[in-house]
């Protein structure tokens, strides 16, 4: 028992109609999600998460760790907010420059015996 999610592209369509076809059951579609509802789908499973983890008998041994930062002068509401964003794992959003780079030199296979003794000159030559 579960969910499953299939991503499709709108070109595999067609293909998603043969599953159903041959499954004999209707596939729900849902649009996908924007990044702000996927990051607010990550924040609510942190929560939950956090929330569990609060129940958990074990977290006794944590409880002196905690302490101790609330006790460096650590706001509470600071800490418990680093907490949540750390669990949320957010993706970065810093924008990607990209620099152009010129192709590395590769030597393709010679195709024949003649272009064997070629390339082996060659590369005699240039060492």
């Amino acid at each position: 028992e579960g969910v499953a999610v299939t991503f499709i592209a709108p070109r595999e369509m067609e293909h998603l109609r043969i599953i159903e076809n041959l499954t004999q059951r209707k596939i729900i579609r849902h649009p996908m999600p924007t990044l702000a509802q996927a990051l607010e789908g990550q924040q609510q499973a942190a929560i939950e998460r956090l929330l569990t983890a609060a129940e958990d008998p074990t977290i006794a041994k944590y409880k002196g760790m905690a302490e101790n930062l609330l006790e460096q002068d650590h706001n509470s509401v600071t800490l418990l907010a680093a907490a949540l964003k750390l669990l949320t794992r957010e993706p970065n959003t810093e924008p990607v420059h990209l620099t152009e780079e010129k192709p590395l030199y590769t030597k393709s296979k010679p195709k024949s015996r003649r272009n064997k003794r070629r390339n082996r000159s060659f590369s005699k030559r240039r060492k």
